[in-house]
């Protein structure tokens, strides 16, 4: 009995015929594009992190680095993060002030 052929399509197959050979999709369906405010917060993120992996390897060779470089670096990113989100830096009172 000759075999009869029965399009089957699996749901990989389909997964598969939805990406052309260079990668991109070709459903009409793209990926929403990422926002700047979002790259910039992992740019942030990600120069926060390799400096502090830096630090603890230089105090690991017994190294130092200046703390005002630390305080500096992370006053900088926090701050750029700060107006990025538009989160308000409210200063303490000082007591001369108050009184």
């Amino acid at each position: 009995m000759p075999h009869s052929k029965q399009a089957t399509t699996s749901p990989v197959s389909e997964k598969v015929r939805l990406v052309s050979v260079s990668g991109k999709r070709v459903d009409g369906k793209s990926k929403p594009k990422m926002k700047k405010r979002t790259k910039f917060t992992i740019l942030a993120v990600v120069n926060l992190t390799w400096y502090t992996v830096v630090v603890l390897i230089a105090n690991f060779f017994d190294h130092t680095v200046a703390p005002e470089l630390t305080v500096g670096w992370f006053a900088a990113w926090t701050a750029e993060l700060a107006l990025l989100y538009g989160i308000k830096v409210k200063e303490k009172p000082s007591d001369e002030s108050q009184g």
